[in-house]
């Protein structure tokens, strides 16, 4: 111990667990970093690794001190459990604690969410959980972009098959049906549709071209939807419909996908690689939130 190396006036005044390497405190190394002081003219006086001192430390509590540094760490790191005190080197540092045995990583509950998350980081595409639905309660307030007519149609048959009120934006201009193009506009379509008890889904027409204009798509940010659906052609070049889809992701919160084209594509998976859930394929409900 540091009062045999040291002799008996050697202090121990902080100790902390340190853990290096390792993913979200899975498969890491862990390590007792301990501060002491040795009085001035004592043999072999020096002063250990320099950091915090911890309040009301004594000689005797080294026991103390690691304990609560094991506490501190048990707090935030999953798993974690007692360990073996460290035997310091002559500066200060400890050296690597032994391990008890600790649970398996495999067995401990954050391990599928590690997998998964570890998946969605290495091919760049996180798997969805759930194949998106429209949001129906009363005065929700869904947002379809597409180019051209693809947002009309597809914002259409949401509509038709939730039983919502269908509005237009941007570049659609339907005779009959009320316009939400700001968020004075789309206020009086909440208050609308509260008051018949159903939700409003927004038809907004956007150029195909790239890049798509940031002035148009802040508008679109400014009207506030809860919910946010594009439709992509997945027959269009891969690169060109992720371009789009990046620009107008920078701006707004996209939460779903309409996939259209599918049938006229060998590859419509390509569309996977996005990384936004699917909830229509070719205007009707998607049975998986991938294509792949």
């Amino acid at each position: 111990m540091i009062q045999q190396e040291y002799g008996p006036s050697a202090r121990i005044v902080a100790a902390e667990a340190v853990t290096v390497g390792g993913f979200r405190g899975l498969f890491a190394r862990r390590f007792f970093d301990i501060e002491f002081e040795v009085p001035d003219g004592a043999p072999g006086a020096a002063t250990g690794a320099a950091g915090p001192v911890a309040p009301g430390a004594s000689a005797a509590g080294i026991d103390a001190l690691l304990r609560a540094a094991e506490q501190v760490e048990g707090d935030w790191m999953p798993g974690a459990g007692p360990h073996a005190a460290p035997t310091p080197s002559a500066h200060g540092a400890a050296a690597p604690a032994p391990a008890a045995a600790p649970r398996p990583s495999t067995e401990r509950p954050e391990f599928a969410e590690l997998l998964a998350e570890l998946s969605a980081t290495t091919t760049g595409v996180r798997e969805p959980a759930a194949v998106p639905v429209a949001r129906g309660e009363r005065g929700a307030l869904v947002m379809v972009i597409g180019a051209g007519e693809a947002a009309w149609e597809q914002a259409r048959t949401i509509a038709a098959d939730s039983g919502a009120l269908l509005a237009q934006a941007g570049a659609h201009e339907r005779a009959g049906f009320p316009r939400g193009d700001d968020r004075r506009r789309a206020r009086a379509l909440r208050a609308d549709a509260v008051g018949e008890g159903r939700s409003t889904v927004l038809a907004a027409g956007l150029p195909a071209s790239i890049p798509v204009s940031a002035s148009r798509l802040q508008a679109l940010d400014d009207i506030g939807a809860d919910q946010i659906w594009l439709v992509v052609d997945a027959a269009r070049k891969a690169d060109d419909t992720a371009r789009w889809v990046t620009a107008i992701g920078a701006v707004l919160p996209v939460d779903a996908l309409a996939v259209i084209g599918v049938a006229a594509t060998a590859s419509p998976e390509t569309v996977d690689a996005l990384g936004i859930p699917i909830g229509w394929i070719d205007g009707r409900p998607a049975a998986r939130p991938r294509l792949g």
